[in-house]
């Protein structure tokens, strides 16, 4: 069996990294953080989320490292990511370094190739379910996701 996993907000913890930076907690009902942080620029939130060292102050969510683990016995994991793609180093650094299983089945959905969503990128995968902390209905509008469990 396959498991397709996001990374941020739900292996990994952005809201310390982002309230040191801001000020400011994230909204976990808010999705955006463009619509987080209306009174941010735009290019300063574009900026961080291109930083590679932003992504690599946050630590694992508490039991996710643990509960992957488990999971990994019985099934592949695959990692799916919004992160910009010239993060792609540093997010393999930090799978390993907190010792995430099947570290390097890594999957960009904004890769310099195309713009898949996670949905479609797992579908592609053959995922049979996915863990992610965005609400299915706001995951992909355009395609039929009834083949993946959320």
């Amino acid at each position: 069996m396959k498991l397709g996993v996001d990374i941020d907000g739900v292996i990994a913890d952005m809201a310390d990294p982002i309230f040191k930076r801001w000020g400011y907690p994230l909204n976990p009902h808010v999705y955006s953080l463009y619509e987080t942080y209306p009174n941010i620029e735009r290019e300063s939130i574009d900026r961080l989320m291109g930083n590679s060292t932003f992504y690599e102050e946050m630590l694992p969510v508490s039991g996710a490292r643990w509960a992957l683990n488990i999971l990994h016995q019985d099934w592949e994991i695959y990692y799916a990511t919004a992160r910009p793609h010239s993060t792609k180093r540093a997010t393999r650094r930090w799978l390993y370094k907190y010792n995430f299983p099947n570290y390097n089945n890594l999957h960009f959905v904004h890769s310099p190739q195309q713009r898949l969503s996670k949905a479609q990128l797992l579908i592609e995968c053959d995922c049979n379910y996915l863990i992610d902390d965005i609400p299915y209905d706001d995951l992909d509008d355009d395609y039929d996701l009834d083949d993946i469990p959320f």
